[in-house]
């Protein structure tokens, strides 16, 4: 007998952000909800996870352009 995966499907992107913490309450006081990427990544550097399954081009923009404000206000981000 075979089990059936349930749940939706979903895509997520992942940021690495130094700060992931700050990262997240930063977005969320701003009316972002994302994931601490701690408990996804294993040989990552730190960062955020994502889900863009609903998100739609209008609010990717304003999503990237929070980003943009976090990044600079901070420098959290890995220079590659």
């Amino acid at each position: 007998m075979r089990s059936r995966a349930s749940g939706r499907p979903a895509f997520s992107v992942w940021v690495p952000l130094a700060e992931e913490a700050a990262a997240v309450q930063f977005l969320l006081q701003r009316g972002w909800v994302v994931s601490p990427g701690e408990r996804f990544r294993f040989n990552a550097p730190p960062g955020i996870r994502i889900t863009t399954t609903e998100l739609n081009p209008t609010d990717a923009k304003r999503l990237a352009e929070t980003l943009r404000e976090f990044t600079q206000a901070s420098g959290a981000t890995y220079a590659g």
